[in-house]
């Protein structure tokens, strides 16, 4: 079993005030439960939608890291299942 790491409310909203590279806070509560209290910043995917819409985290990480210059197509936000190492090493380039 991995172990997955955990961070404090406090260190989640110091690093969404930072905006700091390759954090993402994922809200997977429902609609119903935004209305009572939001997290600003955060990016609100209810947990029955996740399995089908998780491509648009790396849609949106991509358009961040590489501007407006690319347009992608909707295939695209499942490419990162493809290669393991895109999410956990941005820009890795393996040299032949």
């Amino acid at each position: 079993m991995h172990d997955v790491p955990t961070i404090t409310p406090e260190e989640a909203a110091e690093a969404l005030r930072e905006q700091r590279e390759g954090f993402v806070l994922l809200d997977v509560r429902e609609p119903v439960e935004l209305t009572w209290a939001a997290v600003e910043g955060a990016t609100c995917i209810p947990m029955q939608e996740l399995p089908e819409r998780l491509g648009e985290i790396w849609l949106q990480v991509q358009t961040e890291s590489l501007g407006p210059a690319f347009e992608w197509d909707p295939e695209y936000a499942h490419f990162w299942m493809y290669i393991p190492h895109f999410i956990h090493s941005p820009f890795y380039v393996y040299a032949y």
